[in-house]
């Protein structure tokens, strides 16, 4: 994710941060559902797998 004043630098968010990430995703894609709106699904589902990869990368680097 990038800073919206200067998308050159890399915001770092929190595991818990990109938790609230994937389910305000999770409640956009329930939302585009009832809509019926394929296009909005298919992007928020994108959105979601972005950030539960950068989610994955960061729990790599965690120490039991």
């Amino acid at each position: 994710m990038e800073d919206e004043n200067d998308p050159k630098i890399p915001v770092r968010l929190t595991a818990e941060e990109i938790r609230g990430q994937i389910a305000a995703w999770n409640n956009r894609i329930a939302m585009a559902k009832q809509q019926g709106n394929d296009e909005l699904i298919e992007q928020a589902i994108k959105r979601k797998q972005s950030y539960e990869n950068q989610l994955a990368r960061l729990q790599e680097f965690e120490v039991d």
